[in-house]
């Protein structure tokens, strides 16, 4: 069993509170003899016309001590994933989700704007407390 990030336990709380129910932890992924563990799968009724809302989220605690690394390693596997929910036409729109503290200790840098350029989503979360701060979907995600 692959190592689970430092808030997975927090993180599942807060997506459950803002009533998500969590459908996998993980979700397993597999293109050709590749299979990945991405951290949660969610979903949610919002309403009739909406239809159901469904969600996987790669939890990332960036708790090494350089930031850049972190970063790093959050978007290309995040990428990597992306590429396969597509190839295996998955319906869920993946979400990245980063410390609340971490986001806004960087946020006024340039690199913040990686998020951005990537079209990478973000779910904004607090591991003290328990909740999810902002979401923050790219206007450019395929789902």
């Amino acid at each position: 069993m692959s190592a689970r990030d430092r808030y997975h336990e927090e993180f599942k709380t807060a997506l459950e509170s803002e009533g998500w129910i969590v459908t996998d932890d993980p979700l397993i992924v597999q293109l050709g003899v590749i299979k990945v563990k991405i951290d949660l799968a969610a979903e949610r009724l919002i309403i009739a016309e909406r239809g159901d809302e469904r969600i996987v989220i790669e939890i990332k605690t960036f708790g090494h001590l350089s930031f850049i690394t972190d970063l790093q390693d959050a978007v290309g596997q995040y990428m990597c994933y992306q590429f396969m929910l597509d190839k295996t036409n998955s319906d869920r729109t993946l979400y990245l989700g980063v410390p609340t503290k971490v986001y806004n200790r960087y946020e006024e840098e340039p690199i913040i704007e990686i998020f951005e350029a990537l079209n990478i989503s973000l779910i904004l979360y607090d591991p003290e407390t328990k909740n999810i701060d902002k979401w923050i979907r790219q206007p450019n995600t395929k789902r």
